[in-house]
């Protein structure tokens, strides 16, 4: 069981850094099994979505072009609950960017 309050460490040397662009959505590698929460950072405005369906359904960008994302301000720190081995899929809202992915370990 995770506790709540619990405090992960930055596992800076699976770190991702995923290119993007505002025509195409493109997908992270999957993510470490023990990692628990991630840190995004976006270069550009954009939207994001956690694909853990993407391994039952073979579909690895479609939420993101399908209206359920959220939106990321570029030049922002955002961090999020995560289960190990989920993807995260990323689009541009309307200019090319970098999408760094930094999982969050115990």
């Amino acid at each position: 069981m995770r506790v709540q309050n619990a405090i992960y460490a930055e596992d800076t040397k699976k770190s991702q850094d995923v290119a993007f662009t505002a025509a195409t959505a493109v997908s992270s590698a999957a993510l470490p099994d023990q990692c628990y929460a991630v840190r995004i950072y976006a270069t550009v405005d954009c939207r994001v979505s956690f694909d853990g369906a993407a391994e039952k359904t073979g579909s690895t960008s479609g939420s993101v072009t399908s209206g359920l994302s959220l939106f990321l301000p570029a030049e922002q720190t955002e961090y999020f609950a995560f289960q190990g081995k989920e993807t995260i899929s990323v689009i541009g809202v309307s200019a090319s960017g970098t999408l760094r992915i930094t999982p969050m370990t115990e």
